[in-house]
C-alpha cells in the first residue's frame, strides 16, 4: 500500500477545493479557534514528520490518551502521515489500563491531551521515545507546538505500516477484557467513500463532535466530515444546548440515550404546563404519532413486532391518516417547532448509531419533524455496516447494507436463513477487519478464511433488505424452562414510559422475566405523589400498561417482578460503555444480592 492510498492523503485530496473553508471549530489553548482545510493539512504534514524525527517509524504503535478537540484530530492524522498506528483511549483511562494497554500493544510513543495525563504511563513514560502533550507544556513531556517546530521543512510522507494496519482500538465491550481490533486504512476508507452520499453531506454543513473521538463510530464521521469540505465543531454534554442552538448544526451524530433525553426534555417541558396546557399538548402530541405511525404503515415504512398487514389494517390506517390530519398539522406547527429549534432549526438528519433507537422514539422524532437515519455496526466493521435509506426510512429498522457490504441471516448451524427469520447476523466487506491483534484464534472464532465476519448479533432481514436488530445473542436470557428471552426489545418498550429512565430486564435460569428501573427524577417522584402510590407500585403498573400480548410480546416475556434503583448507570461508575451501553455483566453484579432478594 502506498502512502497516496492513506486516511491523510485521502482527505486531502478530496478536501482540496474547500481550503479555504472551515474545516475544525472548538478550543485550543483556551480560546475557541478555526481551522481552515489549507491549515488542517499544513499542521498534519508537520506534526507526522515531527513524530518521525521524535523516533516514530513506520508501523509503530503509538499510545492516544486524549478527549475530543481540534488537536485530537491533528495528531490522530499526524500519526497516519507518519506512517504509525494510533493506540486510543479516552483521558478517563485507569493508570492499570494504560500500563496494560502499553503492553499488549507494544506502543513505543504516547500522545497525551495534557501533560497531567503523562503519570498514567509506567515511570511516567520514561521507557518510551517520546510523550507529547496536545495542550500545555510541563517537563517530560514535548508540547505540541514544539513537535511542530520539529516538522518544519519538506518531504514525502513515509511508507505507512506493513498491510496498511492504521490503528488498533481496543473495545470497550459490556463484557470480558478488551481486544484489539486490527483496522486498515482501506477498512476505514470504505466508509468515508461511501457515507457522503448515503447520508446527503455536502459541503459546509455543519456537525456538532460530541461522542468519544476515539471510538470508531465517531472518528469515521469525523473522518468522512473531512473528506466532504464540511464543518466539525466540537462540542460536549455540558456545552450541547447552547451549541445546537448557536451552531445550527444540519447532521447530530449521537447515540440514542441522547434523543431519549430529547424526548424526557420535551416531556418536562409539557409537564411543567398548566393544567390546560398539559392536557392540549398530550392529545395534540398522542393525534400526531398516531398519525405518523399510520402513515408510514400505509406506505410499508414501520417495522413492528407482530407485524401489522392486511386489507383491514390499510383501512384502518387510511382513517387514522385522514381524521387525525388536522391534528397532526395543529401538533407540528405548536409542538414540532419547539423541538425544531431546540437542536438549532437548520438539522437535516439525525444520525444514531451504537445501540437501538426504539420504536416509539423513532415515532416521536419522525413526528414532531427531526428524521433520523439510524446506523449500524461494530468497531471491527470500521464500523459502518448499514444505513436507512433516506428515500425509504423505515422506522424500526437499523437500514441497509453499504455498497459493496454483504449481509446474511444464520442459524446456529452457519446455515443462511430466509428472509423474516431471526438469527445471527454474518458480513462480509471491505470495511471488516484485518483480526484482533496478538490473538489469532479470537480472530478464528469470528473471522471465517472466507472472509464473513461473526458479529454476535442477532437479527432479521426484510423482503426489502432492511435489517431489524432483535439483541445480542450474549445477552439472551435462558428462564428455568428452557425458553430463550431477548431483553432488548422489553427493555425498549418499557422505556416508553416517561417516568421509567432506565431499564435492565433479568431473569436468567430462573422462573420468570424482573426488571431493575431507574426513575426519572423529575417525573417519577411527582407522578407517583400525585397517584398516591410507592415509585414500585407505579412502575409496577406502567409495566403492565407497557409490555402486553397486545404490544407483541408472549407469556414468558412478561415481567413478574420490578426493582427500584436509586442511582442511574454512568460511565463513570462503570455500568455505561463510553457509547451508553450498559454493562450487563457489571450492573449483575452489583446488585447481585438485591436481585436474589427479589426472587426470594
Amino acid at each position: 500500500m502506498s502512502a497516496a492510498a492513506t486516511i491523510p492523503a485521502y482527505l486531502a485530496r478530496e478536501a482540496a477545493p474547500h481550503a479555504h473553508r472551515v474545516a475544525l471549530r472548538g478550543p485550543v489553548d483556551g480560546e475557541v479557534r478555526e481551522i481552515t482545510y489549507r491549515e488542517l493539512f499544513h499542521i498534519v504534514e508537520r506534526f507526522g514528520r515531527g513524530l518521525g524525527r521524535l523516533g516514530v517509524r513506520p508501523g509503530d504503535r503509538v499510545l492516544f490518551l486524549a478527549d475530543n478537540e481540534p488537536r485530537w484530530m491533528l495528531a490522530d492524522l499526524g500519526i497516519l502521515w507518519a506512517g504509525g498506528v494510533g493506540v486510543p483511549r479516552s483521558a478517563d483511562t485507569t493508570a492499570a489500563e494504560a500500563e496494560w494497554l502499553l503492553s499488549h500493544s507494544g506502543a513505543v510513543a504516547a500522545v497525551v491531551g495534557r501533560p497531567a495525563l503523562r503519570e498514567l504511563l509506567p515511570g511516567g513514560g520514561a521507557g518510551l521515545r517520546a510523550v507529547v502533550a496536545l495542550q500545555g507544556e510541563a517537563e517530560g513531556v514535548v508540547p505540541f507546538r514544539r513537535v511542530l517546530e520539529r516538522g518544519e521543512g519538506d518531504g514525502p510522507p513515509p511508507e505507512p505500516a506493513a498491510g496498511g494496519l492504521a490503528t488498533v482500538v481496543y473495545t470497550s465491550g459490556t463484557t470480558g477484557r478488551p481486544k484489539g481490533v486490527m483496522l486498515t486504512h482501506e477498512n476505514i476508507l470504505h466508509n468515508v467513500r461511501v457515507l457522503p452520499a448515503v447520508c446527503g453531506v455536502d459541503p459546509g454543513d455543519r456537525f456538532l463532535s460530541i461522542l468519544p473521538s476515539w471510538h470508531m463510530f465517531e472518528r469515521t464521521v469525523e473522518y468522512t466530515v473531512l473528506a466532504t469540505g464540511a464543518v466539525l465543531v466540537y462540542s460536549s454534554l455540558r456545552t450541547l444546548k447552547r451549541d445546537l442552538r448557536e451552531e445550527r448544526p444540519q447532521f447530530l451524530v449521537a447515540v440514542p440515550r441522547l434523543f431519549e433525553g430529547l424526548q424526557k426534555a420535551f416531556q418536562t417541558q409539557v409537564a411543567s404546563r398548566g393544567l390546560f396546557g398539559r392536557a392540549l399538548a398530550g392529545f395534540l402530541l398522542s393525534r400526531l404519532t398516531a398519525h405518523t405511525l399510520h402513515r408510514h404503515r400505509l406506505r410499508g415504512l414501520v417495522e413492528e413486532t407482530p407485524p401489522r398487514r392486511g386489507f383491514l389494517r390499510k383501512v384502518l390506517s387510511r382513517a387514522a391518516v385522514a381524521g387525525n390530519a388536522p391534528f397532526a398539522f395543529a401538533g407540528r406547527k405548536l409542538l414540532g417547532r419547539r423541538l425544531r429549534e431546540a437542536v438549532g432549526g437548520k438539522l437535516r438528519y439525525g444520525i444514531s448509531g451504537g445501540g437501538l433507537l426504539p420504536l416509539y422514539l423513532d415515532v416521536f422524532l419522525a413526528a414532531l419533524g427531526i428524521e433520523v437515519l439510524v446506523g449500524y455496526g461494530l468497531t471491527e466493521t470500521s464500523p459502518v455496516l448499514t444505513v436507512r435509506d433516506r428515500a425509504e426510512n423505515c422506522l424500526g429498522t437499523i437500514g441497509r447494507a453499504l455498497p459493496e457490504t454483504e449481509l446474511r441471516v444464520c442459524d446456529e448451524e452457519g446455515n443462511p436463513l430466509p428472509p423474516r427469520h431471526s438469527g445471527e447476523l454474518q458480513v462480509r466487506g471491505p470495511q471488516v477487519m484485518a483480526g484482533y491483534y496478538r490473538e489469532p484464534e479470537a480472530t478464528r472464532a469470528v473471522l471465517s478464511e472466507d472472509g464473513w465476519f461473526r458479529t454476535g448479533d442477532l437479527c432479521l432481514l426484510t423482503e426489502r433488505g432492511d435489517v431489524v436488530f432483535r439483541g445480542r445473542l450474549k445477552d439472551t436470557i435462558v428462564l428455568a424452562g428452557g425458553e430463550n428471552v431477548e431483553p432488548a426489545p422489553i427493555e425498549a418498550r418499557i422505556l416508553m414510559s416517561p417516568f421509567i429512565r432506565q431499564a435492565l430486564v433479568v431473569g436468567q435460569d430462573r422462573k420468570a422475566l424482573a426488571a431493575l428501573l431507574v426513575p426519572d427524577p423529575d417525573l417519577a417522584p411527582p407522578e407517583a405523589e400525585k397517584r398516591g402510590v410507592e415509585l414500585e407500585d407505579l412502575f409496577r403498573a406502567e409495566v403492565r400498561r407497557l409490555v402486553t400480548p397486545e404490544a407483541g410480546f408472549k407469556a414468558r416475556e412478561m415481567i413478574s417482578r420490578v426493582l427500584v434503583l436509586d442511582r442511574e448507570f454512568t460511565i463513570e461508575d462503570g455500568t455505561l460503555t463510553l457509547t451508553q451501553k450498559v454493562r450487563r455483566n457489571v450492573v449483575l453484579d452489583r446488585y447481585r444480592d438485591k436481585i436474589e432478594d427479589l426472587y426470594r
